[in-house]
Order: C-alpha cells, then sequence, then structure tokens
C-alpha cells in the first residue's frame, strides 16, 4: 500500500518532531526528555531513515513499554510509553489528519472578540456588587446581580445558537 505523498514529506516528520518535543504534557515528556538531545544531533538523518523505511513499507512499531506510577491512594497507574519513533509517526499522521480540518479551525483560531465566553464564565458576588470575569480580554466588569444573571443566560442562549 502506498502512503500519501504529503505524508512522507521531510517537514512533515519535522514538525511532528518538534510537537512533540514542545508539547505540553511534561510529566509525559519526562520520561523521553533524554532521547530529544540525541535524536536532535541528526534529526535530519533520523527523520529521512524513518521516512524511507515508511517507503518501503519495513517500518514496524516497537512494543510499547509500561511504567506504573503510583497515586495517593496506593494504588499503580499503568503509563504505556511508545517509542519515539513510534511517536513521530503517529505525530506526523495526526498533522496530516489536523489538515483537512484547517478550514472549520480557521474560523475560531486567533478570533480576537471581547464577548463573555461561556466555558470560562465565572460570576462572583459580594454584598456591595457582582463582578463578571471570564472575557476573552481578561476583562472585570462591575455589574448589578440582575443584570449578572441576565448577561449568563443571554451568552448561554448565545453559546447554544451558536452550535
Amino acid at each position: 500500500m502506498e502512503l500519501p505523498r504529503d505524508f512522507l514529506r521531510y517537514d512533515n516528520f519535522e514538525l511532528a518532531f518538534t510537537r512533540i518535543v514542545r508539547g505540553g504534557n511534561k510529566e509525559y515528556k519526562a520520561f523521553y526528555r533524554h532521547l530529544f538531545p540525541s535524536f536532535n544531533l541528526a534529526l535530519r538523518e533520523n527523520l529521512k531513515d524513518l521516512i524511507e523505511e515508511l517507503r518501503r513499507g519495513t517500518f514496524e512499531p516497537e512494543k510499547p513499554t509500561v511504567v506504573y506510577q503510583p497515586k495517593k491512594s496506593g494504588i499503580l497507574r499503568p503509563l504505556t510509553l511508545l517509542s519515539l519513533r513510534d511517536l513521530i509517526v503517529y505525530q506526523a499522521i495526526l498533522n496530516r489528519i489536523a489538515v483537512s480540518f484547517e478550514d472549520e479551525q480557521a474560523g475560531y483560531a486567533f478570533k480576537r472578540t471581547f464577548e463573555p465566553v461561556a466555558t470560562t464564565r465565572h460570576v462572583h458576588t459580594s454584598q456591595s456588587e457582582t463582578t463578571v470575569s471570564g472575557y476573552a480580554a481578561g476583562l472585570q466588569v462591575p455589574v448589578s446581580r440582575r443584570n449578572a444573571m441576565n448577561l449568563n443566560n443571554e451568552t448561554m442562549a448565545r453559546a447554544a445558537t451558536d452550535d
């Protein structure tokens, strides 16, 4: 089975490696941190070898490693760790899938709005006033309790109709 050309491009795999290195899950990345510098020393050659294995159909995913991390309750949580090469291949696949959603996501990316964001809204009440926070711009606006309830209802209704 021939793989798509855009998947096998070097820049796709370079982006995959970059996303793995710069990803947000620090606890999970700690298991791989010692591998990043050595893989990066010969990044171009490593990625070209990986792409060539995929092109020839000789790439075989490695057996994952299971590490048991203790929880506060004393129970051990199993963490399944893939090899760095497997992570790069899977991230490269996700890069190509993400391209198909680019047009849909463009409407949301870098959207500047000063409207209340329904998912992050918080209404703080005190005896003297109510503060509504959770605006995309980080604003805090003092409003009356009645207006806060109306604003909350309007926001939720708007969020429901935007879907």
